[in-house]
């Protein structure tokens, strides 16, 4: 995952703002790779079948971001 305060949450990245991801991979999809962009029909999938983790943003990570 790319953290990038522009498009990865609303808040201002600061130590302890939370994100909520799935992780997951894809094998033989065959669609050209545009920007972030999957089929509904594989979004409803990752939706359906891929529990959501969330993840925290750390001291260093924050501060790496103001610089």
């Amino acid at each position: 995952m790319q953290l990038d305060k522009n498009n990865s949450t609303e808040k201002e990245i600061e130590k302890g703002v939370k994100v909520k991801v799935r992780i997951f991979a894809i094998e033989k999809y065959s669609k050209d790779f545009d920007d972030y962009y999957l089929t509904k029909k594989v979004r409803r999938i990752i939706a359906k079948e891929i529990d959501p983790v969330t993840l925290t943003v750390t001291k260093k990570m924050a501060d790496h971001y103001v610089d």
